[in-house]
């Protein structure tokens, strides 16, 4: 897998969290449901990352320039997922973990977070290291190390110098130190919708 430079500008990734349909207690038609969503998002972006049940994500650099921007396109989507009685909140940052922070910090009275990019990297050092159990890191206890440590925040790991944090923590750490910093470990990936292969025919 290709590494992303340290100097790459990251991309404006929009994530869409669907509380009702994630977790244990979503259901058995949970899927079918969020089949329904994925299908109204790929109305505004046909190229989409099905990151967990419940949770997608896509590009929005493109599809913000031809609705008018980045909040004007979080609420139509919103707006279009309510339509199938369904609760959404959004989140829009640089990079897919910034992203899906933002989506987790919205609220009902607030359903869609924009990081502005000059922003990202401050909304990502006040975050607490616990974020990171969630990235496949709890394993190693990365996170409980850290704060042994007195690395409370990604603030302070993105704070250390990369290759001490290598040498120290190995591959959790250095891919922790990346998502600290802002810097994703892999591109989305989308998929695109299905051909729609039904056929009609009407009879006198």
């Amino acid at each position: 897998m290709r590494t992303p430079r340290a100097d790459a500008v990251p991309p404006r990734i929009m994530v869409l969290c669907c509380p009702q349909l994630c977790g244990p207690d979503a259901g058995p038609q949970a899927a079918r449901w969020f089949e329904r969503v994925i299908t109204t998002v790929t109305g505004f972006c046909p190229d989409v990352e099905v990151a967990e049940p419940g949770v997608c994500a896509f590009g929005a650099r493109g599809p913000a320039r031809y609705f008018g921007g980045e909040a004007v396109l979080a609420a139509k989507i919103i707006t279009a997922v309510a339509e199938l009685g369904v609760e959404s909140r959004i989140g829009v940052a640089d990079g897919m973990f910034a992203a899906r922070l933002a989506a987790r910090q919205a609220s009902p009275a607030s359903p869609a977070l924009v990081i502005p990019a000059s922003g990202t990297a401050g909304f990502l050092a006040a975050q607490l290291v616990t974020v990171l159990a969630d990235q496949g890191l709890a394993d190693q206890d990365l996170a409980g190390l850290l704060r042994r440590l007195g690395l409370g925040t990604l603030g302070d790991l993105a704070a250390l110098p990369a290759g001490d944090v290598a040498s120290r923590f190995g591959a959790a750490g250095e891919t922790a130190h990346r998502l600290a910093r802002g810097l994703d470990s892999r591109p989305l990936a989308v998929r695109r919708p299905a051909d729609d292969l039904s056929v009609a025919r009407g009879f006198d």
